[in-house]
């Protein structure tokens, strides 16, 4: 009995166990190596009231961009690098350092909306900021991490640049651009060796916005061969609509495109989102879609079509022995076959 007595006052009841432990479940668990807080936390920062005295804080953000850096053999990642928004529509760069990859690299995905407790405020020194933002964030070792069902804010984080801006060419360089377009033209896909020896992949493409504005687009690599496989698995689609996310305008000769910027850009094709499909009604509600299904042959069945394609298609085939019969300025096309190339003329290139 003496024993007894002895245990109860020394240790908690049964009850008082309970609650610790219920207590305890509630404010953390263990996902690996790195704490998951389950109990939604109060008091929100937003990102536009960030700066560099913030120490202790709580975010309310959704994941719309994560890429993880992966070792020379690439078998680990030794970085995460994500873009977040939060529900005011700002966005902020994140990274995930190499030594605390094994705590959070299991917890993150894109698409996701989380609670980011206490990471730490840092200046973003990098030459190539992938967002409008002076600030970066860094998970340490109090940062925790909990999913968010109640997430408001924007989906995709989307900021759209007009056209005339991007044409203007008032940009500046390394500026990280938005565009939204419907595919007017796209070109033969070239496949060339850089010059450290890499096979490099790169797709040309026009697009053109709801008010006639047209600006080239140009895909790199898997962007590039995303782009193809789309085109390719879909041969009947008459409008196509792509966005271009965190994307960079580049000034190549004097012509102006927006292209991917390494790996952080997305690009969405035909994609099944309010943005797209917006935009492909607003499209057809203005009779855009019936003017460009004009531009193609009476026997074609899709939009897209090379630029070799236009130019024959809006031109007439003439037989050499009619050429002199030509009484107007006209464009024709001629088919012959070049016997001798006569240079004794000045005129002549």
């Amino acid at each position: 009995m003496f024993a007894i007595i002895y245990h109860s006052r020394n240790f908690p009841s049964v009850e008082a166990v309970i609650v610790i432990l219920l207590q305890r479940s509630l404010h953390t668990a263990s996902v690996g190596c790195a704490s998951y807080r389950f109990m939604a936390p109060k008091n929100i920062t937003l990102l536009g009231q960030l700066d560099l005295s913030h120490e202790k804080f709580t975010l309310k953000v959704r994941v719309i961009r994560l890429t993880k850096q992966l070792t020379y053999d690439k078998k680990k990642t030794f970085r995460i690098d994500i873009i977040l928004v939060d529900e005011e529509g700002t966005k902020i760069e994140a990274q995930v350092p190499s030594r605390w990859v094994f705590r959070f690299e299991k917890m993150l995905a894109e698409n996701e909306s989380y609670y980011i407790e206490n990471p730490q405020v840092g200046e973003n020194t990098a030459d190539n900021k992938f967002v409008n933002n002076s600030n970066k964030l860094h998970f340490c070792p109090i940062t925790m991490v909990t999913k968010s069902n109640d997430f408001v804010g924007p989906l995709y984080g989307f900021s759209f640049e007009n056209y005339q801006t991007i044409i203007g060419n008032n940009i500046l360089e390394k500026t990280p651009v938005d565009v939204i377009g419907h595919v007017l033209l796209y070109f033969p896909k070239e496949t060339f060796m850089s010059k450290h020896g890499k096979e490099t992949r790169r797709q040309n493409v026009q697009i053109q916005d709801l008010e006639g504005r047209k600006v080239s687009v140009t895909l790199w690599d898997e962007y590039a061969q995303q782009f193809v496989d789309y085109v390719s698995n879909n041969p009947e689609e008459r409008t196509v609509i792509i966005i271009i996310q965190f994307g960079k305008v580049s000034d190549y000769r004097g012509c102006l495109s927006v292209s991917n910027w390494y790996f952080v850009t997305k690009l969405y094709i035909n994609a099944n989102i309010e943005e797209i499909l917006l935009f492909k009604n607003t499209l057809v509600s203005k009779n855009s879609f019936e003017n460009l299904s004009a531009n193609c042959s009476k026997d074609s069945s899709s939009l897209l079509y090379y630029e070799t394609d236009e130019f024959l298609l809006k031109h007439d085939f003439k037989p050499i022995t009619e050429i002199q019969e030509i009484t107007k300025v006209s464009r024709v096309i001629v088919l012959g076959t070049v016997k001798r190339v006569c240079t004794d003329f000045s005129w002549y290139y």
